[in-house]
């Protein structure tokens, strides 16, 4: 029953959306579809029975990445975001069943597509459409991998699929041209959602037999965090550039829990989370500044505290939970000396870098004229998040 509810809910939130973007030029109608949107896809999560409370993480980041993109007031991905989010929900509910999880993912990356194609930037048909060819041509050997699933080579493809979805270097520079073009809500709508499904089945569908697999991507895990950091901190003075780089980083280090160990799928969720709320409070700063001129002062009120909060969160630095978060990643993916030391060396090169990086297109964003209101609930709602969440940590 709780699986026909996520369907049911999915699928009504995937025509509410669309309803939305056809009453597009109904400002109040389409605004109350894509709220109606929203609130049936939380509902259809609310209703799925998950089995434990750090598996509902991925629901709930799944959802919250598309819901604060909303919030930022951009016409298309506010009317696009109960699609993404839906669509995720049902790739996640049945990870091992190859029909349900590509319809879901397929659904999330459609609406992504709507929502940066439709997007007010000059160059976001451009970004939409290299957004959709690479997330097809993931999907296609994610789909190959599924359907044969059962052997090594077969986990082998997924895992090509998955990299590419990801943006994973080498396989990156799609999603660097995305960011770079794409309208910023967009982005956080399509690089949060539709990501979660493919890191999670990474982790449901790992086995024993498959080390020559997780040796490769072990490797490519490391070299993507290292060089995106690298180049990162090199394009520190171009903030959007900077949320490229430090977004495939990020989605980079997760890959070390591969083979999974006891507490991998609650130390993903909770990295998970982390993820979501420092590109959703970077994502705000930097679309206010793009779109603001009479908002008022970044750095008036106390803001500056949510900026420095932020910062802690990004750069994955105490008492951030992002801290913890990579923390427990190292220590999970310790099943050797060899990859304890080697994980432990790239988050020790790659953190001095990323706080550059992000610290530098902080600053550019600070000196900004102002903040809108809507930027300035997701900054200090991912801000505030970020350090709460410290505690809570999957430490069992």
């Amino acid at each position: 029953m709780s699986l026909v509810a996520v369907f049911v809910g999915a699928a009504l939130a995937t025509i509410l959306s669309s309803l939305s973007v056809i009453f597009g030029d109904r400002g109040g109608l389409s605004q109350a579809l894509a709220v109606l949107a929203l609130v049936t896809a939380w509902l259809s999560a609310l209703l799925y029975r998950v089995p434990t409370s750090y598996e509902s993480l991925f629901f709930y980041s799944a959802l919250l990445g598309p819901t604060l993109a909303a919030m930022l007031g951009e016409a298309a991905t506010t009317s696009m975001a109960g699609a993404v989010a839906a669509g995720a929900i049902v790739a996640l509910a049945r990870p091992e069943n190859p029909v349900v999880f590509l319809l879901g993912l397929e659904t999330s990356i459609a609406a992504s597509y709507a929502a940066i194609a439709l997007g007010s930037r000059e160059e976001a048909r451009d970004a939409a459409l290299e957004f959709f060819v690479a997330s097809s041509m993931a999907t296609v050997l994610i789909a190959i991998g599924l359907f044969g699933y059962g052997n090594e080579y077969s986990y082998a493809i997924i895992v090509m699929g998955s990299l590419l979805e990801l943006a994973i270097v080498p396989l990156h520079l799609w999603g660097v041209d995305v960011v770079e073009k794409a309208s910023l809500p967009g982005v956080l709508a399509a690089f949060t959602a539709p990501k979660i499904p493919v890191l999670y089945l990474l982790l449901a569908l790992s086995a024993k037999g498959y080390e020559a697999v997780y040796a490769a991507v072990y490797s490519v895990a490391l070299l993507s965090a290292l060089w995106s950091s690298m180049v990162g901190a090199s394009s520190a003075r171009r903030p959007r550039s900077v949320l490229a780089y430090g977004s495939i980083a990020h989605l980079s280090i997760p890959l070390f829990l591969l083979p999974v160990t006891t507490l991998s799928h609650s130390i993903l969720a909770y990295y998970v989370a982390c993820y979501v709320l420092g590109e959703a409070g970077f994502i705000a700063l930097a679309y206010s500044r793009e779109t603001s001129t009479d908002a008022e002062p970044v750095l008036g009120k106390g803001i500056g505290v949510f900026v420095a909060a932020l910062l802690l969160g990004l750069a994955g630095l105490p008492p951030a939970a992002s801290f913890l978060a990579k923390v427990l990643v190292v220590l999970a993916s310790a099943t050797s000396t060899a990859r304890f030391l080697a994980a432990l060396a790239s988050l020790l090169v790659s953190t001095p870098l990323i706080t550059y990086s992000y610290y530098e297109a902080l600053r550019m964003l600070n000196a900004s004229q102002g903040i809108s209101k809507q930027a300035l609930f997701v900054l200090v709602f991912a801000s505030a998040m970020l350090i709460v969440l410290f505690p809570f940590a999957p430490m069992r």
